[in-house]
């Protein structure tokens, strides 16, 4: 049934480079300094920055870091975390499965992720699969909203931001683009990039073929992991008003699915033990921990304006499919006995979703002056199917048995459907030169089935919510060097599948979780610095929590959910970037970070109470580099303090700092070679919270890299 294969506010200094032969971001704003464009402004320079036209706190990340600066096989994680507020844990290494991600100590399923403008997530619980879409030689910029966004933002978990990814932009002229890297752990990564530019025979036709293999042994002990990347897109124009648009990506990955180790495994066998072994007879076998994924992702898209109007269709599906073993008990504390009679307990499990959807928005400018207003509407529609199951077997003969005490090896096998519908409608208006007021209403429609087993128990739950969410937004450019913006804005998140599952669903009564955000802040643009700052104020409602309720004779108890409480979420962020001179530019962004619980006035978990990232980089001539290093403060791996002596829920600060050096050869071959975490600092990262089997991640060990590019 399943295959088994190995295939408060500080300002500190952030870097950014003058890498101004490659700079080139889609989405960072071209600003005019003094008339016209420089190539070697602080704008052009700087990886990270804020629009001048921002409604709320964000940061646009420049195709020239995605490129030469973030490691060669890094996923789109790996890239958002040196953006202010940001953290994330890699180690197995960057690109190698993220973990824990959080924005301003939101959490993965608590954000959106979107791609050219299209929200994708699992169904069940709005998380992502980040080994599996888009990594970063597909990307030409990225921006990290922090907000919920306008009326127009679409997506099912708009409260906890967006992280907008989008894809490389097509060129004009032919290039052919072939890279290659290779460093620790065996790790290398191949790849090509086929721009055909515009064909004049088609009327303009541009195509763009990318294709990315990437392999590892693995930072970590038995951690390997094979990806493989195809991604198209065309754009063929219509007449002079229109274009039509198409997109795909397919994406093959094989790896060990490795755990949290134990103290007591790390200790004994070191920080780079992944809860894995070589014993066949062991359920932490990496044979028997091993997942097979593939997924797609495909959009058809036309735009078109005419008599004043302009209208953006875009239909989309993506799919995911998982088959994955497990050993029974990955920390290696359960004996094989205590759960089979004979073999290796584990379990094996089958995950399949295919959404299908498809945004459509219409725009026109009216009036001016006074009345110079830009209405826009437009609706979302997003439809998906999702399959679940896991058996238990012994991963010695791949035969399905029950473990002791049970009467049935299925665990699980569930069908879920779920339908989100979200309009909007939503005005920009410009009353004076420089100011623009945007207030927006959005209503979102959400329902979700789920049919089958679960627990032992039969499932058949459809679950609707209904909500209203209002904005309103302003942004002010005093003039070409100053601008000011505040937002006040309604955010939403369904609940996820699992409170509809298990013998206490039926007592479960929930509202959807929400966010009213209050955020404000100021940018400054000049030849030679550009630096912004904002505070922000969220005030989060319907928080779900789990609690057990007591259900009939003998002290039985069921969990149960329900909306308990809720968390204020505050702070204050600022990057900055200067241009030094002599091809020296530093560059810092920073934050300071509350995520409090409102009953307890305790950190929620996994959230940073400050960020930071900051260093130097040099470019000037054929020469570059860049000395880079990431902070993130303390965390609590459980909710909040606990009590003196019980420190194994606060998690350390830590630091990570990484050195590159590159040399280009004319405009058309470029070398480089990286040092990730210079120093080798092995801090603890995350951890599970538990008071007696504490388990933690740590970061990955000094690694190297070296890699080249030629353009023909």
């Amino acid at each position: 049934m399943f295959k088994k294969s190995f295939s408060g506010l500080s300002l500190l200094l952030f870097c950014t480079s003058g890498l101004t032969a490659m700079a080139d971001d889609a989405h960072t704003e071209h600003l005019q300094v003094h008339g016209k464009r420089k190539s070697d402004s602080a704008q052009a320079q700087a990886p990270g920055q804020t629009p001048m036209t921002a409604t709320q706190p964000e940061t646009s990340i420049s195709k020239t870091y995605i490129k030469h600066i973030a490691s060669p096989h890094a996923d789109y994680l790996s890239v958002m975390q040196f953006s202010p507020s940001a953290s994330n844990s890699s180690p197995n290494g960057p690109g190698m499965s993220s973990k824990n991600a959080a924005i301003r100590g939101f959490q993965d399923g608590q954000y959106n992720v979107t791609f050219d403008g299209i929200p994708f997530a699992d169904p069940s619980s709005f998380s992502h699969q980040t080994t599996s879409f888009f990594p970063a030689p597909v990307l030409g910029s990225m921006m990290i909203d922090r907000g919920p966004g306008t009326a127009s933002t679409m997506g099912n978990a708009t409260f906890g931001g967006t992280m907008a990814l989008n894809s490389e932009d097509l060129l004009d002229k032919h290039l052919i683009t072939i890279n290659g890297a290779y460093g620790s752990a065996n790790t290398y990564q191949a790849g090509i990039d086929l721009q055909s530019g515009a064909i004049a025979a088609t009327n303009g036709t541009r195509i763009l073929f990318n294709y990315n293999h990437t392999a590892t042994d693995g930072l970590l002990k038995y951690a390997g992991l094979r990806q493989d990347n195809y991604f198209l897109k065309i754009e063929q124009p219509i007449y002079d008003f229109a274009h039509f648009s198409v997109v795909s990506e397919r994406t093959t990955v094989a790896w060990n699915n490795y755990v949290q180790p134990t103290v007591a495994g790390t200790q004994k066998y070191g920080y780079n033990y992944a809860s894995l072994n070589n014993d066949p007879t062991s359920q932490l076998y990496r044979s028997y921990n091993f997942s097979n994924r593939w997924s797609d992702f495909s959009y058809a898209k036309f735009d078109a304006e005419k008599y004043g109007f302009r209208f953006v269709d875009k239909a989309y599906t993506y799919g995911y499919d998982e088959a994955a073993t497990a050993g029974g008990n990955t920390n290696g504390t359960t004996p094989n006995s205590t759960l089979l009679t004979s073999g290796v307990p584990g379990v094996g499990s089958g995950s399949h979703y295919r959404p299908w959807g498809n945004i459509a928005t219409l725009e026109r400018d009216f009036g001016h002056g006074v009345t110079n207003v830009t209405a826009r509407a437009g609706v979302w529609y997003d439809y998906s199917r999702q399959t679940q199951v896991q058996v238990t077997n012994d991963l010695s003969t791949g035969q399905i048995k029950p473990y002791k005490g049970r009467s049935t090896a299925l665990s699980y096998n569930l069908l879920g459907y779920t339908t989100s519908i979200n309009s909007f409608l939503e005005f920009v208006w410009r009353p004076i030169k420089g100011l623009s007021i945007t207030p927006g209403w959005k209503h979102v429609d959400f329902k979700r089935s789920l049919n089958g087993v679960s627990s032992g128990s039969t499932l058949n739950s459809t679950r609707s919510y209904a909500v209203d969410l209002g904005s309103a937004a302003l942004n002010y450019q005093f003039n070409q060097h100053w601008a000011y913006y505040a937002q006040w804005a309604m955010g939403f998140q369904a609940p996820p599948s699992n409170v509809q599952r298990g013998p206490g669903a039926q007592f479960n009564t929930l509202s959807p979780q929400q966010t009213i955000n209050y955020q404000t802040g100021i940018i400054f643009k000049s030849d030679r610095f550009v630096a912004d700052i904002d505070g922000y104020y969220i005030n989060f409602r319907n928080k779900i929590s789990a609690f057990a309720l007591p259900v009939g004779p003998g002290g039985s108890y069921v969990t149960v959910y329900g909306n308990q409480g809720g968390v204020i979420y505050k702070g204050f962020e600022a990057e900055a970037t200067l241009r030094a001179g002599y091809g020296f530019s530093v560059t810092a962004n920073a934050s300071i970070n509350s995520a409090a619980d409102k009953t307890s006035g305790m950190q929620v978990a996994n959230a940073p109470s400050s960020t930071a990232f900051f260093g130097v980089l040099y470019d000037r001539d054929a020469l570059y580099g860049s000395f880079l290093t990431k902070y993130v403060g303390h965390r609590f791996a459980g909710a909040g303090q606990l009590p003196s002596g019980a420190n194994y829920t606060r998690l350390p600060a830590y630091s990570s700092t990484d050195l590159t050096l590159g040399y280009r050869f004319g405009s058309k071959y470029r070398v480089q070679f990286q040092v990730a975490n210079i120093f080798d600092n092995r801090t603890i990262t995350e951890g599970n919270g538990s008071a007696t089997l504490p388990t933690y991640y740590y970061l990955p060990p000094r690694n190297y890299y070296g890699s080249f590019s030629a353009s023909f």
